[in-house]
């Protein structure tokens, strides 16, 4: 074998191990977790299970004070979420998450919320972390949530197309949402309900502690609207000109 001939063998096998190096490193890398969602991941089936109950039950709680006047708040632990997550997502709400996620976990900071899910599709399977603040706007009910960092693994993630199915979500659940940035950071406006029955809702307060987030706020009755109040003038004006 002639000196030019063995350089390019060299050169071609010194390659393939350089590619074959880096293809690993890539592989291992977006097969990363988030030392939280493997704990979390590993939490005993009756554990989450009565988590996920202690989480049905303070919202149902929540949900009979919003229909009273007066001020009201709720604690939800991340061991109550991802417990409610583990068991009753997969059973009452299998077509919830978008194609490709499941298993979704989160881990609730001071000052950040990180979740992470795994992702398999068209033969790619990793795990998804987003690391974000959340925060009330000036806008009554609107909640901010910051995407501050989104990894594939240990890997950086582009979101544009996460971030399309989270907009297709939103809206198949019938929640209003819109995006804008800070500093570059995509940014999900969503837009609460203001009103239950006949009670307006306002959300005060969004807390995060650490393991739980607090909401609080107030129920006041939904005031006469004018097309109403002049609908009853009306009548009894009527029934006035009657007698």
């Amino acid at each position: 074998m002639s000196r030019p001939v063995r350089l390019m063998v060299f050169v071609v096998t010194a390659a393939a191990a350089v590619s074959a190096v880096v293809l690993a490193g890539l592989y291992w890398a977006a097969r990363q977790a988030p030392p939280f969602y493997l704990q979390a991941l590993a939490a005993e089936r009756d554990t989450q299970q009565a988590a996920g109950d202690q989480l049905e039950r303070r919202s149902f709680a929540l949900h009979n004070a919003l229909r009273h006047p007066g001020r009201w708040s709720a604690q939800f632990t991340q061991d109550e979420i991802n417990g409610w997550l583990a068991t009753e997502v997969p059973s009452k709400f299998p077509t919830i998450l978008p194609p490709g996620i499941s298993q979704p976990r989160v881990a609730i900071g001071k000052d950040r919320v990180q979740l992470a899910a795994r992702y398999e599709r068209r033969g790619v399977q990793t795990i998804l972390s987003l690391a974000s603040d959340i925060q009330l706007t000036t806008t009554v009910n609107e909640i901010a949530v910051r995407i501050e960092r989104a990894r594939a693994g240990s890997l950086p993630m582009p979101l544009g197309k996460l971030l399309e199915e989270v907009s297709a979500l939103a809206a198949s659940v019938g929640i209003p949402l819109r995006w804008t940035e800070i500093d570059g950071d995509p940014v999900a406006l969503l837009k609460l309900p203001v009103e239950l029955n006949d009670r307006r809702i306002a959300v005060d307060a969004i807390k995060l502690a650490e393991g739980a987030v607090v909401i609080a706020g107030h129920t006041e009755p939904d005031p006469p609207r004018a097309d109403s109040e002049s609908t009853r003038q009306a009548e009894r004006s009527g029934e006035h000109h009657q007698r």
